[in-house]
């Protein structure tokens, strides 16, 4: 048999090495598109927790607020906290018009209820009286240890998760003389 072109070598791929390229190109392509995927749902997982986080810590930070002003208004130190007595559970938040007005916010302990938290994008603070409903919902459950003494757990769940934050509460007065 007589070559068409002899002096030329027969160059080029076979059907069988340009569908092993194909095949290696997109197990190549699959694993970077599903990393892609993988990061942006944890972003948006991370994005969730960190504001549920930041939640759980202002309900820490406003439970301080009302036993800081308690006593120096020579109140009880936990006056506000359990209106009919220990353990109780609350949801505590501040208006957001009083929020920033000095000398303090006008905080607000009411029995937990299960209502979502709203943000109000006016002002960026998430509230109960205000705003557009949110997925986050925050419980804070006081127990008395002692007479000085109040333990909380701050819960803040959504349908992703939970965060909790645990502490106590003291009654930082010297004690009368």
């Amino acid at each position: 048999m007589k070559q068409l072109f002899p002096n030329r070598l027969l160059t080029g791929f076979t059907l069988i090495e340009a569908l092993v390229a194909i095949t290696i190109l997109v197990t190549g392509l699959t694993g970077v598109v599903s990393l892609a995927a993988f990061s942006l749902h944890n972003t948006s997982s991370l994005r969730q927790k960190t504001i549920a986080a930041n939640l759980a810590h202002e309900g820490v930070e406003l439970l301080r607020n009302v036993r800081d002003n308690n006593v120096h208004a020579s109140a009880v130190w936990d006056s506000g906290f359990c209106s009919s007595g220990y353990p109780c559970e609350r949801q505590i938040a501040c208006n957001p018009s009083d929020c920033s007005n000095p000398p303090g916010p006008v905080i607000q302990l009411q029995p937990y209820t299960g209502n979502p938290l709203r943000f109000h994008s006016a002002t960026g603070f998430y509230t109960y009286q205000a705003g557009t409903d949110t997925e986050y919902r925050r419980r804070v459950s006081l127990e008395q240890i002692s007479a000085n003494e109040v333990r909380y757990t701050v819960t803040v769940t959504w349908p992703g998760g939970t965060v909790t934050l645990t502490g106590f509460l003291m009654d930082w007065r010297p004690p009368p003389f």
